[in-house]
């Protein structure tokens, strides 16, 4: 039986994401179960304030060794041109986004700036997003989809709507979701987005050892902390749902990490404590 290189349970996923190459020449294949593999991915995700040390560091080196000094007074501007861009051009851009879309009556759900672990977050005269919204998100793309006819177009609505109906957790509107994942699914088989909806629409109808997988592709392929926050949190409900609880805790500690406002946590820490205390008045 195959074991996680890191915490030494079984690993029972088959997907070539829980494989590292390591050891020599990057040659031996690593395992590792899909929690560990979320976290080692976690860890070893891009950061831009290590980038910008390392530039420094190398900035501070030219400057100090090469005689004409071009190259070291080269990388500051180099430096200075990526700090000003991230701390202020970036900002200022995705801003006139969200000023745009509320001048056109759109709801402005977030900014989100960069990718990867959460480092500040917080609200731009933004009305958090909850059940009335997602409804209206729902008959908003219910009422395009009856005018598309373009094949893919009409698979990323149904995806969407499928979506909107998990994330409201009506039960009304599972066979709905059920459907209308799954023809998003046959149409874009590989797409993150698409994995995770049908996934959590499976974990959301009992049928999480069918989920897990496409969860866990998506979760590999997303890179925002949103993103992977959400699939986490379904990943945490199919794991628990399917018996294995030490796993579930850690895909829900893994969700808290990426995204601590993620709109699924609350919904994922009842789920996991009502099943919990159901299996202990039933012992």
């Amino acid at each position: 039986m195959l074991r996680c290189r890191d915490c030494r349970s079984p690993v029972t996923s088959t997907d070539p994401w829980t494989v590292v190459w390591g050891g020599p020449m990057r040659l031996v294949p690593l395992r590792y179960c899909s929690p560990c593999r979320a976290e080692r991915a976690i860890r070893r995700s891009p950061s831009f304030v290590r980038h910008l040390l390392a530039l420094s560091g190398v900035s501070a080196v030219l400057l100090a060794g090469e005689p004409t000094r071009a190259f070291g007074w080269l990388s500051v501007n180099i430096l200075l041109f990526q700090l000003i861009t991230f701390a202020v051009l970036i900002p200022v851009h995705e801003i006139g986004h969200a000023i745009a879309g509320r001048l056109v009556g759109l709801d402005v759900v977030a900014v989100v700036i960069g990718h990867g672990r959460t480092v500040w977050s917080g609200r731009l005269a933004g009305v958090p997003l909850d059940a009335r919204a997602f409804a209206d998100a729902r008959t908003a793309f219910l009422s395009v989809l009856e005018q598309v006819e373009e094949p893919q177009a009409r698979a990323m609505l149904q995806n969407n709507v499928a979506f909107t109906d998990f994330m409201m957790d009506a039960g009304e509107w599972r066979d709905e979701a059920d459907a209308l994942s799954a023809a998003a699914i046959a149409a874009f088989p590989k797409a993150s987005s698409v994995l995770g909806t049908r996934g959590s629409v499976l974990v959301w109808l009992g049928r999480a050892k069918e989920g897990i997988p496409l969860l866990e592709r998506s979760f590999a392929q997303h890179e925002t902390s949103r993103d992977r926050a959400t699939n986490a949190c379904a990943l945490a409900m199919g794991y628990h749902a399917s018996g294995d609880t030490r796993a579930a805790a850690r895909w829900l500690a893994i969700a808290r990490r990426l995204d601590g406002r993620c709109l699924l946590l609350d919904r994922t820490t009842a789920a996991i404590a009502d099943r919990e205390g159901g299996a202990r008045a039933a012992s």
